[in-house]
């Protein structure tokens, strides 16, 4: 080979050799990128999911304060209904004022008594089809010019104490709590800054990135409350030079190149506990309630939290993941989130005494000696009763029942009551089942068809119904779907308990407050 030959190969490895350190120095600092963006979205994500539960609680506490008002039985602004008022806003703290309204012009309110002249209130912005009429401007329940969100309904409304979300506030990103009506296709600012999305984006996306923006949606149906959180994204992800050029030259090595581009692969491809663990200690299970009813009038007297779990793959069956947890050993963390959110958003209803929720727990929840003392302090902090949290264990769960007996005690002690789920599907005996004490047995689902059938008879209900009242405890029918089975539980059971779709199906905390709202003043 000449001089000018081996000169010229001498160039060429030089010139692949530095197209290979540019590729894989260029292709590190985009997976590094993409990796602080992954990490950016999650934080977003977090972050819309801490304000959508608020902002449950914020609804939530608003319309039952505004429904407990209008069902006050004294003169409207009278001294008696004044006082009233003010009992009701002093147990709530996400409320500013609470008033009349009468010719769209605020009469009196809990706050400045009652006005000598009317002050007319702002027009409604948004009419929800639930009728509950929502505006944001500034008002004289709130002092200066700051705006704030007013829910009425009827002639009652209740304004939003601006500061309470604003307690919230994370460094770099911001928010947008918003009003929808989905069948109309409208929206309004009720609190936080306006992003500039518009109602298509809200309710169809829950992703989005524009102009160097980062957003993060959340607005499940089908409530009228959604969320928005955004953040720039160079705030997010910008890193100093000597930190780019460090990764870039690390990036020239074809290994470590190639180990970086697996990191997002494999987060795709990560296991359903991991993903499932992750969702559950970032706050993404959603709890839905199913109302529990005594089949002699109706009435409501009770619900059970029901987990819900979207993967990224979609929907997760509870019979699928609650076992998964089981499985891999933090299937308390899933109960103590349950446990915690039913208080976050029925706490103000399961205070007046006259509802209660039941809580699915497994074997390990009863077998963790912590549990009782740390149940004691979520509810002291709620300022609910103990006789307002019921616990069920399924048949199965309880096969280490002599090593659960110390809890059940203590629980039952506390005024807590245990629940025996899905009878009938296991093994349980007469002596069993008086060791533990259980306050109420629900029959399962699988044989509620055969009530009020011919067929009753000769099935083996009557027997696991007469074991039922040898017991003397309660009974729970679950899975009551049709006016027959419910007509022959009236007739046949009265004083028993029932839950199933023809009663009500399981429904976000929201929905369950207005039903209550609705057959209280019925």
């Amino acid at each position: 080979m000449t001089g000018r030959a081996s000169a010229t190969s001498k160039h060429m490895i030089a010139l692949l050799a530095a197209a290979g350190f540019a590729f894989g120095a260029a292709l590190t600092v985009l997976f590094v990128h993409a990796a602080a963006a992954g990490a950016a979205r999650e934080a977003l994500a977090d972050y819309a999911g801490t304000l959508l539960v608020f902002g449950r609680r914020i609804a939530a506490e608003s319309e039952t304060l505004v429904r407990e008002v209008a069902a006050s039985p004294g003169e409207a602004c009278s001294a008696e209904d004044l006082q009233h008022m003010r009992t009701l806003l002093f147990g709530a703290a996400l409320v500013r004022d609470v008033g009349r309204i009468r010719d769209d012009a605020l009469v009196c309110s809990a706050a400045l008594g009652r006005l000598p002249t009317p002050v007319p209130m702002p027009a409604p912005d948004l009419v929800t089809p639930g009728r509950r009429a929502v505006s944001v401007g500034t008002t004289t329940l709130v002092p200066g010019d700051e705006p704030a969100l007013v829910l009425r309904i009827g002639d009652v409304g209740a304004v939003i104490n601006p500061n309470v979300v604003r307690a919230l506030d994370r460094a770099g990103m911001d928010y947008s709590l918003l009003i929808v009506d989905r069948a109309r296709r409208r929206m309004v600012l009720g609190d936080g800054r306006d992003l500039g999305l518009d109602v298509d984006t809200v309710l169809d996306r829950r992703h989005v990135s524009r102009n160097g923006m980062l957003y993060e949606v959340r607005c499940p149906p089908p409530g009228a409350l959604c969320v928005a959180a955004a953040a720039a994204a160079p705030s997010l992800i910008g890193q100093g030079q000597g930190v780019r050029l460090a990764w870039a030259a690390g990036g020239g090595m074809l290994g470590a190149a190639f180990a970086l581009a697996l990191v997002p692969w494999l987060r795709r491809r990560r296991a359903p506990e991991a993903q499932l663990r992750q969702a559950i200690r970032r706050g993404d299970i959603d709890v839905v309630y199913q109302p529990l009813v005594d089949v002699t009038d109706g009435r409501i007297v009770g619900v059970e939290a029901l987990a819900r779990w979207e993967s990224d793959e979609g929907p997760v069956p509870p019979d699928v993941f609650v076992p998964l947890a089981e499985q891999h050993g933090f299937v308390g963390e899933l109960t103590r989130l349950v446990v915690r959110r039913s208080l976050a958003e029925l706490g103000a209803r399961l205070r007046t005494g006259d509802l209660h929720v039941g809580i699915n727990v497994a074997a390990a929840d009863f077998l963790d000696e912590t549990f009782p003392d740390w149940l004691q302090r979520q509810l002291d902090v709620a300022g609910v009763p103990a006789e307002a949290l019921a616990f069920e264990l399924t048949e199965r769960s309880t096969a280490d029942h002599a090593n659960m007996l110390a809890t059940i005690t203590a629980l039952r002690a506390r005024g807590h009551r245990i629940y025996l789920d899905d009878f009938g599907t296991g093994y349980s005996s007469l002596s069993y089942l008086s060791r533990l004490h259980f306050d109420a047995v629900k029959l399962d689902r699988a044989f509620t068809h055969l009530l009020g059938s011919d067929a009753l008879t000769a099935s083996i209900v009557p027997q696991i119904l007469a074991m039922i009242d040898t017991l003397d405890t309660r009974l729970v029918v679950e899975g009551v779907e049709t006016f027959a089975q419910a007509e022959f539980l009236a007739k046949a059971r009265p004083g028993a308990l029932a839950q199933g779709w023809y009663y009500g199906k399981p429904m976000p905390a929201e929905a369950l407050l207005v039903l209550l709202g609705a057959r209280r003043e019925g």
